[in-house]
């Protein structure tokens, strides 16, 4: 059995420069891998990416899916490392409410938040 070395990263955090001195400090420490924090700004993650394709290591990108605005909301605010931009707030708020018995069927082509998730 063969184990590899992890770490985290964190490519939304603002500023961005001190996430890419430690993701350079873990890899010469023997990071093989890293799991990043719930990503939801693909253009802060693309920049990462063009980073960290520099070195041998693979990167697993989190995701969370996001129930509700308020849920995105409160995720920007509390979570350390994660944030959500503000047109994906809004695009939650305005999605129609899906009741209890909707919400936990298999995604389908008419759900707001699956067709988010799907695209992210």
């Amino acid at each position: 059995m063969k184990f590899c070395a992890g770490a985290t990263v964190t490519p939304e955090a603002r500023p961005i420069e001190p996430q890419l001195i430690k993701f350079e400090k873990k890899i010469e420490a023997g990071a093989e891998f890293f799991q990043t924090q719930a990503v939801y700004d693909l253009d802060n993650f693309r920049r990462f990416m063009e980073f960290a394709r520099r070195f041998p290591v693979k990167i697993l990108a989190g995701i969370v899916l996001l129930a509700s605005a308020k849920m995105a909301k409160y995720m920007t605010e509390n979570v350390p490392g994660i944030f959500v931009p503000q047109n994906l707030i809004d695009e939650l708020a305005s999605a129609p409410k899906v009741g209890c018995k909707e919400r936990h069927r298999d995604c389908r082509k008419d759900d707001p938040g699956a067709e988010t998730g799907r695209r992210l």
